[in-house]
């Protein structure tokens, strides 16, 4: 017996007992989730039934829930002023009761609305807006719909590479829920993503996939979504009456739903065929049925298309005015739906969701790391007594301030003091790297010596060395310490530790740019550095010097996932590289240091070595 089987006998038992009306009302709304993709009509009757039996009761979470699924079967069928009337009732409803999961459905399909009406950074403002909220309340699930939604605008907007990530992104969530329906969509729109990447043989196995599983979950709605798509690769591939065909299938089974979107868009692709097939006057009806509905509805995309096959028809009539008149509408549209004001709005958007993912991603991992700030803890009790710990540390203020005096007798000992025990404190967290950053600063103080720099300069190289990992101290302790390789979200937020240290620095006032060098120490002269992917002349001369400072340093020590490397490799690897990621000046003073032996990462280094080589 199906789920809906079960559902609609627990249906007849409540109707018969009046006492229990509430479960009554949420069993209704239970089939309606389940019957909108196979019958819409169904869904929305048990959502009205669900409503009036909600609002008797005054139960507002229920009533809330009745309005969404009443107002995604309007969605379906193309009618958004009604659908987003509902969606709008529900969020009032959750954002006043505090049901936060309620609130991430509501803006996935408000973002569903703005989709549809072609309003594009709208639509990723609220699929943002959901999926920051299943992030935050541990719902994979959720996120997932909303991967699938900002796929989907992403490839409306022709991004196929973040568009084919976000759906791969919900593919492995849905596979680990083992979610057949919604494995089926991503299939269908990685398919999709491929068929506009030209592979089409690979957008067809991706289309049957999710066929083979929308069979056999009798998902009609997924059916003819993949009927059409099958139909469009064949269309590429030149197979015209085999396109037709799965059209024809598709239009079949959107119009027993009274699905207008898809009714719309199969007309078009059948109209499409025709045209190819010189059957003008059967083109013309499906694309008249086409561009009523779009127009009706207002969907935009759809009516764009209908614009285009309009003016396709006439020119293959030679009608060339007409073709002409046609071609201007479709451009119109189309530079509504992808202007790029919109897409600099979405790009805009990404940014600061990732921007601030990244730093709650980071608070997440520090609050996860409570045992390890009480091993710290427990670590530094032992050593010393709070007494002790706070005379010891005034010893190394009084220590480092008088080696850095040497340096800059301006310096006060406190601010010299601040910078060794920030050192100190990120070797405390990280200590594999216990000395790094002292040993890259007299490398970068030696490079800079050798450029001739001026002694100001060279000081601020030296002190932003000897912090420029501060940044670490906001990555989990379980990475700095990693033996094997880190996955690719590990690795990003790694590369977050260069402006974490900005962040902490900028609040200082040094007189030198050490936040400045900090942050761009990363940065390499092709651009393929981090954060801010930076080409040559905009990273400065500073944070270029420690680049390769750091560079060196780090490859002449062991780590726990790999060996020292032999001087000759590093010196290879840096001629190697010369003028492509590393500056050709910086590089040159580097060796020079090295075959001066005035920093010796290992014993020697080879008198035949040269720059040129």
């Amino acid at each position: 017996m199906s789920d809906t089987d079960k559902l609609l006998e627990k249906l007849a038992r409540l109707r018969t007992n009046t006492t229990h009306q509430l479960e009554l009302a949420r069993t209704l709304n239970q089939l309606a989730s389940f019957a909108y993709r196979n019958n819409p009509d169904q869904s929305k009757t048990y959502a009205e039934e669900a409503l009036a039996i909600a609002r008797e009761l005054d139960e507002d979470d229920v009533i809330a829930e009745s309005q969404l699924l009443y107002g995604v079967s309007c969605w379906i069928r193309g009618n958004f002023s009604e659908a987003m009337e509902n969606y709008l009732s529900s969020l009032e409803i959750w954002e006043r009761t505090g049901n936060k999961r309620g609130v991430s459905r509501a803006y996935n399909n408000i973002g569903n609305i703005h989709r549809g009406q072609g309003s594009y950074s709208k639509a990723l403002e609220y699929f943002l807006r959901s999926l920051e909220i299943k992030i935050n309340l541990g719902d994979s699930r959720g996120a997932a719909i909303s991967y699938l939604n900002i796929g989907n605008i992403y490839k409306q907007q022709e991004l196929l590479n973040r568009a084919e990530e976000s759906y791969k992104s919900a593919l492995h969530i849905y596979e680990e829920n083992q979610d057949e329906q919604n494995i089926a969509s991503c299939y269908n729109n990685i398919g999709l993503i491929y068929s506009r990447q030209k592979n089409h043989l690979l957008a067809l196995e991706q289309h049957k996939s999710a066929m083979i599983i929308r069979e056999r979950i009798e998902d009609t709605r997924g059916i003819a979504n993949s009927y059409g798509n099958m139909g469009t690769v064949y269309e590429a591939l030149g197979e015209n009456k085999k396109a037709l065909e799965y059209f024809q299938k598709a239009l079949k089974k959107v119009d027993k739903l009274h699905d207008n979107r898809g009714i719309a868009l199969s007309c078009n692709n059948i109209a499409s065929i025709y045209i190819k097939l010189g059957m003008f006057d059967k083109a013309l009806t499906f694309l008249d049925r086409a561009l009523q509905i779009a127009t009706d509805t207002g969907i935009k995309d759809l009516k764009a298309s209908s614009m285009q096959h309009f003016s396709d028809l006439y020119e293959a009539k030679e009608d060339f005015k007409q073709a002409l008149s046609s071609s201007k509408k479709y451009l119109k549209i189309r530079e509504e739906l992808f202007s790029q004001e919109s897409r600099d709005r979405i790009a805009t958007l990404q940014v600061r969701f990732d921007t601030e993912r990244k730093c709650k991603e980071a608070e997440i991992y520090r609050e996860k790391n409570v045992e390890l700030e009480k091993e710290i803890s427990e670590r530094l009790k032992v050593e010393l007594e709070l007494k002790k710990h706070r005379d010891h540390l005034e010893e190394i203020v009084q220590e480092r301030t008088a080696e850095l005096l040497q340096v800059n007798a301006g310096l006060e000992k406190s601010f010299m003091g601040t910078i060794f025990t920030i050192a100190k404190i990120i070797e405390m967290r990280d200590p594999y790297a216990k000395g790094h950053q002292l040993r890259t600063a007299e490398l970068a103080r030696s490079i800079a010596v050798e450029m001739k720099l001026p002694e100001k300069q060279i000081q601020a190289i030296y002190l932003a060395s000897i912090v420029h990992d501060i940044g670490k101290i906001r990555i989990p302790q379980e990475f700095l310490s990693r033996s094997g390789k880190l996955s690719d979200l590990e690795l990003n937020v790694m590369r977050t530790y260069p402006q974490a240290g900005y962040d902490i620095l900028k609040t200082i006032e040094f007189p030198w740019p050490i936040a400045d060098i900090v942050l761009h120490h990363h940065e390499l002269l092709d651009g393929s550095g981090y954060p801010s992917g930076l080409k040559d002349k905009e990273i400065m001369q500073e944070a270029k010097i420690l680049c390769v400072a750091d560079v060196v340093e780090a490859m002449s020590s062991s780590r726990p996932y790999r060996a020292a490397f032999p001087l000759e490799e590093i010196l290879n690897e840096l001629v190697r590289n010369k003028d492509i990621l590393y500056d050709s000046e910086c590089v040159d003073a580097c060796i020079s240091v090295l075959r001066k032996e005035i920093f010796t990462p290992t014993n020697s280094v080879p008198d035949s070595y040269s720059v040129n080589e």
